[in-house]
This record gives structure tokens, sequence and C-alpha cells, in this order.
């Protein structure tokens, strides 16, 4: 019964191990996806009007919300559950998107000016991090 105890407490130190790191893995490549964002937004800022001018604070929103679902998805893919999965992705996605709707929604409805330009800038950085977070879950759930 030792032996049995002991192996099980080395598989799930390794399972934790293995988890924080591809958790570290996320955290470094959505940072550098971040930064290529903010490169792009610098040069669009310089050559074209589109560009909301406080896109770095939206940037730094869907920085944050995209680790925050990541976070909320992994804890339900770590469940053996596939109900729990599709739960915790589900529940991710979707706490995301009116989240978002209501920012989009509270900032049209109390700034009138730049309201196309904001919504055009939110939506498209929505998109690109929807995008990332989506091939991140796939790239993922192919390895399982």
């Amino acid at each position: 019964m030792h032996n049995s105890l002991t192996l099980y407490l080395k598989s799930n130190i390794a399972v934790t191990l293995c988890i924080k790191m591809m958790q570290k893995k996320f955290i470094t490549i959505l940072f550098l996806f971040t930064l290529v964002i903010l490169a792009v937004t610098l040069i669009l800022q310089f050559t074209t009007p589109l560009i909301f001018p406080h896109t770095w604070a939206m940037i730094a929103y869907f920085f944050g919300i995209t680790l925050l679902s990541h976070q909320i998805m992994e804890k339900g893919t770590a469940s053996k559950d596939p109900i729990d999965s599709y739960n915790a992705t589900m529940g991710a996605t979707a706490v995301r998107l009116f989240l978002s709707l209501i920012i989009v929604i509270v900032y049209i409805y109390l700034f009138k000016e730049n309201k196309y330009n904001f919504a055009f800038s939110f939506f498209i950085l929505y998109f690109l991090f929807t995008a990332f977070e989506i091939r991140t879950l796939l790239s993922k759930l192919r390895q399982n």
C-alpha cells in the first residue's frame, strides 16, 4: 500500500508540473502575441486614422480577459469529465462575449465621438485574441 501511495503522489506531482509548464508556455506565447499586436498598432496609429487613440487600454483588457478565460478553461479541461471541459469552455467564452458587449455598449452610449473607431478597433482586437485562444485550445486538444 505504501508503494501505491508513493506512485500516486509522484504521478500527481508530475501532472502538476506539466500543467504549470503549459501555463507558463501559454502566458509566454500570449505575451509575445500581445507585443506583436502592440507593434502593429503603433505602426497603424501613425499611418491610418481608423485606429482608436486608446487602443492600448483595449489591448491590456484583451490580454487580461484572455488570460482569465484560459485559466477557467484549464480548470475545466483538467477534469476527467468531458461535460466539465465543455461547460468551462462555453462559460469562459460567454463571459468574454458578454463582458465585451457591455463595454462596447457603455462606451458608445457615454461617448458619442470616435464611437465607430472604438467599435472597429475593439472588435478587430476581439477577433484576433479569440482566434489566438481558439488556436491554442485546438492545439491542446490535438495533443490529448
